[in-house]
């Protein structure tokens, strides 16, 4: 179908994004700190991957020399950092859309930590575009426990969990 040919489109385009960590943590690089970010708010960031979309479109293109590593998502308050490395400093107008940001924090290159924080969720992003400059030998061995959770990819499991649910009379 056309729709289905739409949606690998999109997911070719955009950004992939992994959960770093569950649904009560904000990003961290090697060293603890968190990351300097450019900030949506609003109906325009009502989930998670709406916000990884945002952060792709800016600053997730290397405008100005940013280099986006992630975002740290709040849905409650529909609230969506796109985090960046540090070293660049950048104002609220930086992008277009954007409802404010702060380049104050020192955190730098891959998001590789967590700390907590009530409600936040943490996404990196986890296939770059230039993926000739990635160093593979510098993630860390992945932990098999949980499924990775990634943006972008139909979650099969959900569909099939409904298409198995039996009719309650049928049950003793």
């Amino acid at each position: 179908s056309s729709q289905q040919q739409q949606m690998q489109q999109t997911a070719i385009e955009a950004t992939l994004f992994e959960q770093l960590g569950g649904d009560n943590v904000r990003c961290a690089d090697s060293q603890s700190e968190i990351y300097p970010y450019i900030l949506y708010v609003g109906d325009g960031v009502s989930s998670a991957e709406e916000c990884g979309n945002m952060c792709s479109i800016c600053p997730g293109n290397d405008q100005g020399g940013l280099v986006l590593q992630g975002f740290n998502y709040l849905g409650p308050s529909n609230y969506c950092e796109c985090l960046v490395d540090s070293g660049i400093s950048f104002d609220t107008t930086f992008c277009a859309f954007a409802n404010g940001a702060d380049p104050t924090f020192l955190g730098s290159g891959e998001i590789v930590s967590t700390s907590p924080r009530p409600g936040v969720q943490c996404w990196k992003v986890s296939s770059p575009a230039s993926s000739s400059k990635a160093r593979k030998s510098s993630k860390a061995p992945k932990s098999s426990k949980r499924p990775v959770r990634k943006l972008g990819q139909k979650n099969d499991n959900l569909l099939s969990n409904v298409e198995r649910k039996t009719d309650p009379q049928t049950i003793i």
